[in-house]
């Protein structure tokens, strides 16, 4: 059985969170729920059941998800109860974005800070490009951002 570990006040997924993932003991919850998920590659609805379920066993906590993957950002603009009860865009603290280089058709996430992000109306050009790393070509956003971001808008 793999669960969350908890490492100097961090809280660590395993790479697939299920419905057979651990929680920590109340004991060992740190004083602010700050989940690192970069290691995150795969989440059911069970393990999504089970980590609104600890959060809402913690409703005093501060709640703060660092180096969100694309699949658990999706998850976010569906199921809104992971952002917590007042549902703060602010509990995302970074996040990745995916980008595509249509010069040589490579896919890639790259991770920003939230604060760093500009939501522009009706827009997909308000993130920085970043360069492909194969090509060189300037890599573009690979989602709509208004609906990608959508969780941001509380």
């Amino acid at each position: 059985m793999s669960g969350f570990v908890v490492k100097k006040d961090w809280l660590l997924p395993p790479a697939v969170l299920t419905e057979k993932t651990t929680f920590p003991d109340p004991e060992d919850v740190p004083k602010t729920l700050k989940f690192d998920l970069k290691k995150l590659k795969s989440i059911n609805s069970y393990g999504i059941r089970n980590l609104i379920q600890f959060i809402r066993q913690h409703p005093d906590r501060p709640l703060e998800y660092h180096n969100c993957p694309v699949l658990f950002v999706e998850t976010l603009n569906i199921v809104r109860e992971l952002m917590g009860r007042d549902r703060n865009p602010q509990t995302v603290k970074s996040l990745s974005l995916p980008y595509h280089c249509e010069g040589c058709n490579r896919f890639d996430e790259r991770l920003v800070l939230s604060s760093s992000i500009i939501l522009e109306d009706e827009a997909t050009h308000g993130q920085p490009p970043f360069e492909c790393k194969k090509c060189g070509e300037p890599m573009i956003l690979d989602v709509k951002e208004n609906d990608y971001l959508s969780f941001m808008a509380g």
